[in-house]
């Protein structure tokens, strides 16, 4: 039989313990630990990987995250320390969530994932003052959006998706001062809820929609 020296038993050891920890993560940990990865900047995110990995354990609520039913509901980076990077796709697997805020983080850059539209019970997606750019994911499949809010980034260029428009829970639109969007402005008259509509400073074409 092949007998192992103290040194390996602790090497074995610690490889067990690591192995533990990652098998004990719960998905959404994971995830969200991804996104710290990309986008982290080396800053300290409170209380980010404790309770197993588990965001949800209410003896250490990590920072910026609100869950509910043991699921993560909201993502906002109001008073995060200077992030810097891009999304990354994982992102998406969090399929509960129904806000997302990512503001004031002028050195987060790259494009938003384009899974982003399949965040179908999203009622609120805020990004202002970043470097991302475009191209914007395709709204029309968000039924349940209501305040779309992406503002002063000094990067984003493209179109405004066409299905925007198919959106009938709006309530509030912001696309202003972002320079680079450019082209025709989808009809958005089938939103019945819609009492803000705010896109100044950008390059649109065409009409403006009639709101009533």
């Amino acid at each position: 039989h092949l007998r192992m020296g103290p040194v390996m038993n602790l090497v074995w050891v610690a490889l067990a313990t690591c192995l533990m920890m990652r098998t004990s993560a719960t998905p959404q940990g994971d995830i969200l630990m991804d996104l710290y990865e990309s986008i982290g900047n080396n800053k300290t995110w409170t209380n980010w990987g404790s309770n197993q990995n588990d965001p949800c354990n209410a003896t250490a609520i990590w920072q910026g995250v609100w869950c509910s039913n043991g699921y993560v509901a909201s993502f906002n980076m109001g008073g995060f320390p200077q992030a810097a990077g891009t999304i990354p796709e994982s992102f998406c697997g969090l399929t509960n969530l129904t806000s997302i805020s990512i503001n004031n983080q002028g050195s987060i850059g790259g494009s938003l994932p384009s899974c982003i539209s399949e965040l179908t019970k999203l009622t609120a997606l805020w990004v202002s003052s970043t470097r991302i750019h475009g191209p914007l994911p395709d709204f029309g499949t968000m039924k349940q959006l209501q305040s779309l809010q992406i503002k002063y980034n000094s990067q984003m260029n493209g179109t405004v998706p066409t299905g925007l428009g198919n959106l009938t829970a709006l309530t509030e639109v912001w696309l202003n001062d972002n320079n680079g969007l450019t082209g025709q402005f989808p009809n958005i008259t089938k939103s019945p809820f819609l009492s803000l509509f705010y896109i100044s400073t950008c390059n649109f074409t065409g009409t403006v929609p009639t709101i009533t």
